[in-house]
């Protein structure tokens, strides 16, 4: 038998790349090898093997036990189910809605609509991979994702750095253990252009979710406000152009975007704060508004409600009917790259790279024994 003919092994090799960034954005597909019956997993500068993985969601699942300590699961196990950490939560949950569906331990199960809180922790460990594969999962973001009380900002962090990165831009953090000056998270730079951006993250804190202490407020009564956290964003000192993304952290709405009550407050309590800036006026950003309500979501429904929203705040090409969306696409194509790039990679590779393995599609997989 002959060999393959090079240029056609480069050919489809190609093709295969250009389909997953179209995918999953401009992070490469999981490198991996299987050897004497396991699988082995380059993660950064790491070789993490295991024989049990049979795809790469069912390495993600274990994948963060590589990166939390093995004595801070055992104290959150410890803890009452109420009190523990949302991470704990979210696996004890997966247990759960493996149990419910006959999931035996090493066997792939195919689920076409997943419970949203076991998209909340495959997401939450494809974000630290991402991290860590381009150098970016610092020990001081994993420390704060460990303490309940700091999780929700520190996992929100992670979730745009990755973003960042599925877009094809190069990410250098801020020291954040420099308390002297205000900083933002991050400096991205659009790796075509060479255009840089100060990049901050913010997330709107609910009591009782997502280890937050206090009590819950009823559903109907959690309404959407940003006004604060764009401020307190804005004023950040910042090198460059300013990127702000806030999670308004809302439960789903039925309503379409535009008629749901969260959307039209959004926009009144934009306006307000353009119209009425008090003392110095407020900087010029391109502002995100993300909301991905999987801990509202209750039992093992899927998750719905997810949004992503795009403006600009003190643009003049963003402002009212005058706003006009060919000089926008031309002049800050950059920020629509990202935009586009938060809207269509959203997913989780799902191949090993076993041949004759499970193909990668949009359904999810749990093994009997997360």
């Amino acid at each position: 038998m002959s060999a393959e003919d090079p240029a056609i092994v480069i050919r489809r090799l190609m093709e295969e790349h250009a389909q997953h960034v179209a995918k999953f954005g401009h992070v490469p597909a999981p490198v991996t090898i299987h050897h004497q019956g396991k699988a082995v997993v380059a993660v950064g500068r790491r070789l993490l093997i295991d024989e049990r993985w049979n795809s790469f969601h069912d390495f993600l699942f274990t994948y963060i036990g590589t990166i939390f300590e093995q004595s801070w699961f055992a104290e959150e196990l410890k803890k009452l189910f109420e009190a523990q950490h949302p991470i704990m939560q979210w696996y004890q949950m997966l247990a759960d809605f493996g149990a419910a569906r006959g999931v035996e331990r090493g066997k792939l199960t195919k689920i076409e609509k997943p419970a949203a809180h076991v998209i909340a922790l495959l997401t939450f460990a494809y974000d630290l991979y991402i991290l860590e594969n381009n150098g970016l999962l610092h020990p001081r973001l994993v420390d704060r994702l460990k303490r309940i009380d700091q999780f929700q900002g520190a996992r929100y962090e992670a979730y745009v750095t990755a973003a960042f990165v599925k877009a094809e831009f190069a990410v250098v953090l801020e020291d954040e253990a420099d308390t002297s000056t205000s900083h933002c998270e991050f400096t991205a730079t659009h790796r075509a252009s060479g255009k840089a951006y100060s990049v901050e993250a913010k997330s709107r804190v609910r009591s009782g979710f997502l280890g937050q202490a206090g009590a819950r407020k009823p559903l109907e009564q959690i309404e959407a406000d940003m006004s604060g956290l764009l401020v307190n964003a804005l004023r950040k000192a910042a090198a460059h152009d300013r990127i702000v993304f806030i999670d308004i952290n809302i439960p789903p709405s039925e309503a379409p975007t535009p008629e749901a009550g969260w959307f039209q407050k959004l926009g009144s309590q934009f306006a307000r704060l353009a119209k009425n800036q008090q003392g110095a006026p407020l900087l010029p950003a391109f502002v995100f508004f993300t909301n991905a309500p999987y801990h509202f979501i209750e039992g093992d429904s899927p998750l719905r409600g997810a949004s992503i929203l795009f403006t600009g705040f003190n643009i003049p090409e963003f402002e009212g009917e005058s706003a006009d969306q060919e000089v926008i696409r031309t002049k800050y194509s950059q920020v629509l790259e990202l935009y586009d790039s938060l809207l269509r990679h959203n997913g989780v590779p799902h191949e090993l790279g076993r041949p004759g393995g499970p193909s990668e599609d949009d359904e999810q997989t749990i093994r009997g024994e997360p």
